[in-house]
């Protein structure tokens, strides 16, 4: 009766602990989860012309705090994150995605892809400066979705010199729920991104 006790205590504690994971684990909330800047991106037939400035997308830089898969809110100087809600994947990885979207309808420009062996007439370096829900102070009304960001374009090979401008654009929440203020990152992000892409097209010149 001695040597099996061991392997019964042992048994026990399995069924303790399994019994409190049964009890915990369904009043644990779930994660929702959330994306920007793709479904938005009007779609036209594509143009496959060689004679497009190639452009190829630097590593975006993005501000820290928003870089991740939390949603970034702020209300004063006080910065905090939603809880119980992600971005499917990081934040700068759904910017940059949404960046490629962006160029795709554009004729007079082709951005190239990752890994893409070919030679580019420019380099698109962006540096995310401001990626948040803004909150009013002292308010507990819809936030403002506040994107802004700098875009440089600089040529490869030749020495004209590199053009820069920054884009920023607002979108209001309809109201103070999680699916509102995504879908105001959506269209915060697709507006800026499309500005974006039309001006390197104006400035990306064989």
């Amino acid at each position: 009766m001695i040597r099996p006790f061991p392997q019964f205590l042992a048994g026990l504690l399995a069924l303790v602990c399994l019994a409190s994971c049964v009890t915990l684990l369904p009043s644990a909330k779930p994660v929702r989860l959330y994306r920007f800047g793709v479904d938005s991106m009007p779609t036209r037939e594509q143009d496959v012309s060689e004679h497009r400035s190639l452009v190829r997308l630097a590593q975006t830089r993005f501000e820290d705090a928003a870089s991740g898969d939390r949603l970034l809110t702020s209300r004063g100087n006080e910065i905090a994150y939603i809880g119980n809600a992600r971005w499917v994947s990081p934040a700068s990885e759904l910017f940059d995605d949404a960046v490629r979207v962006s160029f795709r309808d554009h004729k007079g420009v082709r951005l190239l892809g990752q890994g893409e062996p070919r030679v580019a007439d420019y380099i698109l370096a962006l540096d995310v400066e401001r990626f948040e829900a803004r909150y009013a102070d002292a308010s507990n009304a819809a936030p403002t979705v506040k994107v802004s960001f700098r875009a440089s374009l600089n040529p490869e090979s030749s020495g004209a010199p590199t053009k820069s401008l920054v884009f920023s654009e607002e979108a209001s929440a309809s109201s103070n729920t999680v699916g509102a203020i995504t879908q105001a990152f959506d269209v915060a992000v697709t507006k800026t991104l499309l500005r974006m892409a039309n001006w390197v097209e104006q400035n990306a010149q064989r």
